[in-house]
């Protein structure tokens, strides 16, 4: 079922030998170009695409502009917002160098937990089996204390805990599980703990099924208001890339604004 409704996203399901992005650096994501980057909005509820959501809404906090919102639009369940590149499909998990993302969550709405990071697994860098995915909250972790009304951020690779894997089934001597919270928070559920014990795990080679990206704490069933924005992968020695979700600038779509004018006044001039 999970491929069908991938395949109607438009993302192949067919193994997917991983490269290293030729982009590196810091990468501008924004609504126009998401796509073309690998990037996709997803409701992990119904398997449905979701609207592109990098704000630009021009009410404070102005730190909040240009982040992927993550927020929920009721406490009961309909979405759980998911923001995910396929661009790491087929990764090597041991391969990781770098992985960190920001949060904020706004104070005042109950929320007790930050939106959280999470992989699509797979048992090899060849596998395209649905394995589930590993994922990582960060108030789970040693040290995670949720800061409302500020931009955190969270490094996943070093933490010492919070990781957990949401199939356990594909993984039957694993402890590291969303139903064991007491073992999350140790050094046992580090990622390089699991990686000890699962030589090979890796990011699924399905390019529908080897996410990597952000997902909203609506495991929580509350109505939580959050944005997520930077997420910074690296890969061996090669150059970390740190995906940076924007709008274009007010005062740049002025310019470009005139610049057409202008362009089609000196047009206007060539025919007359």
């Amino acid at each position: 079922m999970i491929l069908n409704k991938l395949a109607r996203l438009g993302l192949a399901t067919a193994a997917f030998t991983f490269a290293i992005p030729a982009f590196a650096g810091v990468v501008a994501v924004t609504p126009d170009n998401a796509t073309s980057l690998n990037w996709y909005w997803f409701n992990d509820v119904d398997d449905t695409a979701l609207p592109n959501t990098i704000s630009d809404a021009q009410t404070p906090p102005s730190s909040l502009i240009g982040s992927v919102n993550m927020s929920l639009p009721d406490a009961i369940g309909t979405q759980k917002p998911l923001v995910f590149t396929t661009s790491y499909a087929g990764l090597l998990l041991s391969d990781l160098t770098a992985l960190s993302f920001q949060t904020y969550v706004v104070g005042g709405t109950g929320t007790t937990a930050t939106p959280f990071f999470q992989l699509g697994l797979g048992t090899s860098t060849t596998d395209t089996t649905f394995r589930g995915r590993l994922s990582f909250v960060p108030t789970a972790s040693p040290g995670g204390t949720l800061v409302t009304d500020s931009w955190q951020t969270w490094d996943a690779l070093s933490a010492t805990g919070g990781w957990f894997f949401s199939r356990p089934a594909s993984f039957t001597s694993e402890t590291c599980t969303l139903a064991n919270p007491g073992v999350i928070g140790t050094s046992h559920c580090s990622l390089s703990a699991i990686l000890s014990r699962n030589a090979g795990l890796a990011i699924n080679a399905a390019q529908g099924l080897g996410l990597l990206g952000v997902r909203s704490n609506s495991n929580l069933n509350q109505q939580e208001q959050s944005y997520t924005d930077t997420i910074t992968v690296q890969v061996g020695s090669s150059e970390a890339t740190t995906f940076d979700f924007t709008t274009p600038e007010p005062s740049t779509m002025a310019l470009l604004g005139s610049a057409l004018v202008g362009l089609s006044y000196f047009r206007r001039r060539r025919q007359a």
